[in-house]
């Protein structure tokens, strides 16, 4: 596969920020593949623009907690872990989740 629109937009850097917000509320695929085999944030890391890695990385988060069921869930042991572990909802560190 060649590269997606998310990639092109993380090619960009700061200038594909705002495509690449429209492109993520529409469901982009955050991992998805490359022919070399780069996602969307590895080409956002070559490109060096520290918000577009900031917010492909927190989208991904957000993905792979979406699979792991509901909010707060860790996995088939059984175990709650609330997210307010990670600070107050929304928030992970200093990145706004709510901005993105």
């Amino acid at each position: 596969m060649k590269n997606t629109a998310l990639h092109d937009a993380a090619a960009l850097g700061s200038d594909g920020l705002q495509c690449a917000r429209v492109l993520l509320s529409c469901q982009a695929g955050v991992r998805r593949r490359n022919a070399g085999e780069q996602t969307a944030y590895d080409v956002a890391v070559n490109a060096g623009c520290n918000d577009m890695v900031s917010l492909l990385a927190a989208r991904t988060g957000l993905d792979l907690l979406g699979r792991l069921g509901p909010l707060g869930r860790l996995g088939p042991l059984g175990r709650l872990g609330p997210l307010e572990r990670l600070g107050p909802l929304g928030r992970l560190g200093n990145l706004n989740l709510d901005a993105i």
